[in-house]
């Protein structure tokens, strides 16, 4: 376009004169100047957010791990940072801990090998001070055994934390146990009144939403007393999102987002999946009734 309006006007110039002329050359840059203005969207620069990515694995399998890592190796935005925690798993080590170590050895990631099962949550924290975070770099919380939905997922965590946002919580899809086929879209964020949550500081109470992909920023993570992480002095080994995610939300002043794009894939027919087990099922209800009856977090200043 702004080709075919610059030999508009050379001919107008070389045919009519220079009066003619200036003034189309006006109108040409009155012109190129409303267009960027229309588009000055595109120009507008972004921070560059830093994401500790952490992973975390209990004999994960093989094509899992593989899927798992694949897709974080394949993210466009590319500032970021990986830990990944093995809590001491007990199948397939060999060539699980094989596809590990290329990973990391070709992207510089970190390996952590436990050699005691110490839970999830347990390994979640290993993670997070494995990469020893400012406080404004945000965590990107992954099992093992799951995986991104696509290779634009980073760079949409990045957008959202634009802005004071302190975590996200939202969509995913999971696998049927029997068919392997993909759910729809587990989480609809405009159904849930999060406002009436947060004036109330109800989230204890609340139905549970807050679910993958889960992201916050380390400055919140940190205020969490890890006292009210444990169960007669262990690290919860079930219910931890529960855990995890309600002081962090209780403290938030309301700076956290659903995100309603699907960001993350939960695969349920992985055997070692929480859903298959029912002795796993039972503890887990437990703990997340317990979770639920702790003391409360309240607004902080970050």
């Amino acid at each position: 376009m702004l080709i075919d309006l610059y030999l508009f006007y050379y001919y107008i110039i070389i045919m009519d004169g220079p009066i003619l002329g200036i003034v189309l050359f006006l109108v040409l840059i009155l012109c190129l100047v409303l267009v960027l203005y229309n588009k000055r969207e595109n120009f507008t620069i972004l921070k560059n957010n830093k994401l500790a990515v952490i992973v975390t694995t209990y004999n994960p399998g093989a094509k899992y791990i593989d899927r798992c890592l694949n897709l974080i190796e394949k993210q466009t935005y590319r500032n970021f940072d990986v830990c990944i925690v093995d809590d001491a798993s007990s199948k397939d080590l060999e060539e699980t801990y094989e596809i590990i170590e290329d990973y990391c050895k070709r992207n510089n990631w970190k390996f952590i090998k436990r050699t005691k099962n110490i839970g999830p949550l347990g390994g979640r924290i290993d993670a997070i001070n494995g990469l020893n975070p400012n406080d404004e770099d945000i965590i990107v919380s992954i099992d093992g055994d799951d995986e991104l939905n696509n290779e634009y997922v980073f760079n949409n965590i990045n957008k959202i934390y634009q802005d004071d946002t302190l975590i996200t919580f939202g969509n995913y899809v999971n696998k049927d146990i029997y068919t392997g086929k993909l759910s729809k879209p587990r989480v609809n964020c405009k159904k849930h009144n999060f406002n009436k949550i947060i004036r109330n500081n109800s989230f204890r109470s609340s139905k549970w939403v807050y679910t993958h992909l889960k992201t916050f920023k380390y400055k919140v993570y940190k205020k969490i007393n890890h006292d009210d992480l444990k169960r007669d002095g262990e690290y919860l080994k079930s219910a931890t999102d529960l855990a995890l995610m309600y002081p962090m939300l209780e403290m938030s002043n309301g700076k956290f987002k659903c995100v309603q794009n699907v960001l993350y894939k939960y695969n349920r027919d992985h055997p070692e999946s929480n859903n298959k087990i029912k002795k796993k099922l039972s503890t887990q209800s437990e703990n997340a009734l317990w979770v639920r009856k702790q003391k409360k977090y309240y607004n902080t200043t970050f």
